[in-house]
């Protein structure tokens, strides 16, 4: 290939140097030599570096132990906070339940990681209801019993009622089939619908979210049939991320809170 020196511009003391094709219309050709020397070295400084990093971790894990340990003082903070979450789930339980008024079915969602440690019988109502992990929400009957398990978990959770329409934006958007052995399905159209529920006459997507939003006959047969839904973390759509004041108990505006969860 040619060089050429182009005259110096105005202001220039060392003209730069330009490469050119040796023919005209000819592309610039780099040899194959090159580009397997380059691509040699990018694998070895990612094999470094991934080397380095499990170094650290194991140092990291040498110099913690094998045997995790915990401070007395977080055993008897625990403990106490879990006395207390019972005490407060046998003066709820002496309450009457009062339904949430206009509807038949409850949005209910867990809050996220709370400081607050639950009773056994807490994470009990929580596995219970489908809502043993943070940030799901599930459809619940709108019955006394149901809130009666509601407000026994109070602390930990946060409810409501929710229009048709954004029930329909979230079962549109986020809901997940379950498979026969466990996996998730994301509703894409009304063909999976008719596969998962077309033997009890749930064909589509309005079928689906009349089910749902009436609690029909079907209610308990799509709900057993629909993952608990994943939603982001309250505190972290309309709040600092680092406040970690909790959302819990019944909530008016519901549907608010569900469009900034879902991302409407």
């Amino acid at each position: 290939m040619k060089r050429s020196a182009p005259e110096p511009m105005e202001g220039e003391n060392t003209p730069k140097t330009i490469l050119r094709p040796k023919n005209e219309g000819e592309s610039l050709k780099v040899a194959q030599v090159v580009l397997k020397r380059r691509e040699r070295n990018l694998h070895q400084l990612a094999n470094r570096a991934q080397n380095i990093a499990r170094h650290r971790k194991n140092l990291k894990e040498a110099k913690k132990g094998s045997v995790k340990i915990v401070k007395p003082e977080r055993l008897i903070k625990d403990a106490l906070a879990r006395r207390a979450d019972r005490k407060r789930a046998n003066k709820i339980a002496k309450h009457r339940p009062h339904l949430v008024r206009g509807t038949k079915t409850i949005v209910a969602v867990r809050n996220s990681k709370t400081r607050k440690q639950a009773s056994h019988t807490a994470k009990a109502v929580l596995q219970e209801l489908d809502l043993g992990s943070c940030n799901t929400m599930v459809f619940l009957k709108n019955s006394k019993d149901i809130v009666k398990k509601l407000d026994a978990v109070r602390p930990f959770v946060y409810w409501g009622a929710c229009s048709h329409k954004v029930i329909y934006n979230l079962l549109h958007k986020k809901a997940e089939f379950r498979g026969d052995e466990g996996e998730r399905t994301p509703l894409s159209d009304n063909a999976l619908i008719e596969k998962h529920l077309g033997d009890i006459g749930v064909l589509c997507t309005e079928d689906l979210v009349h089910s749902i939003h009436a609690c029909d006959e079907n209610f308990d047969q799509v709900k057993k049939r629909l993952w608990p839904i994943k939603v982001a973390d309250v505190n972290k759509t309309d709040k600092m991320v680092h406040d970690y004041t909790q959302l819990n108990g019944r909530r008016k505006n519901m549907d608010e809170k569900v469009r900034k969860l879902i991302g409407l």
